[in-house]
């Protein structure tokens, strides 16, 4: 009997199923905010920043992946717009979803050096927290490598940045994640008053980013 196919995709999984993802930065939580349908719709949030490869990526090459963890604080379950795609508008003026800057230690704008790669980003959807719940949420584009050489690529919807491995300046990235509700949902759960709607800003503290040499 040929098992050596099933030994071969064993061997597959293990391997990738060995390298989690590394943390890079997690922010402190945000304060809760208020906001929404309901005097109850309560959030807070915060940010965090993985290294490794993406699910079904089978490249050596280490792509960053960025989460926005949102905890439902409001005493009801909560629904919230979570506009992943940015409304493909990466105007500044637009505020939807996820935006972020990246400062050095003397607190300018660090200019973007990104060169290019994929573009698929997270869906734009409603959400809904059951009470006292957290969730995780993908929330920058997916297929933006870094160099073989190592260093870390920090790439954003309207942003991307990348700071080369040899880099031993600190940097900080200061984010903020808002929920915008389309006028068009009305759910069952929030027709018969089970749940509310959060619409509002979160405001991550600051973070510290620093090079990922090899």
């Amino acid at each position: 009997m040929r098992i050596w196919p099933i030994i071969l995709v064993l061997a597959y999984d293990l391997a990738f199923a060995a390298e989690e993802p590394k943390i890079i930065a997690t922010s402190d939580w945000s304060k809760p905010v208020g906001g929404g349908t309901d005097w109850m719709a309560n959030i807070r949030g915060r940010l965090v920043i993985l290294q490794g490869r993406e699910v079904g990526d089978a490249s050596v090459l280490l792509s960053t992946m960025v989460y926005v963890e949102l905890q439902n604080m409001s005493g009801k379950p909560t629904e919230l717009y979570f506009d992943g795609a940015h409304g493909h508008d990466f105007r500044t003026e637009y505020k939807g979803g996820l935006n972020c800057e990246l400062f050095d230690s003397q607190g300018k704008a660090v200019s973007e050096s990104g060169s290019g790669g994929g573009f698929q980003v997270p869906r734009s959807e409603w959400i809904s927290l059951p009470l006292d719940s957290t969730i995780r949420l993908r929330a920058n584009p997916f297929g933006f490598r870094s160099t073989k050489e190592g260093g870390l690529r920090l790439p954003f919807l309207g942003h991307d940045w990348f700071i080369k491995p040899q880099d031993t300046n600190h940097y900080f990235l200061v984010a903020s994640f808002t929920s915008i509700s389309p006028t068009n949902h009305v759910s069952e759960e929030l027709k018969q008053g089970r749940s509310v709607v959060w619409d509002g800003t979160l405001l991550f503290p600051k973070i510290v980013i620093a090079s990922q040499g090899r």
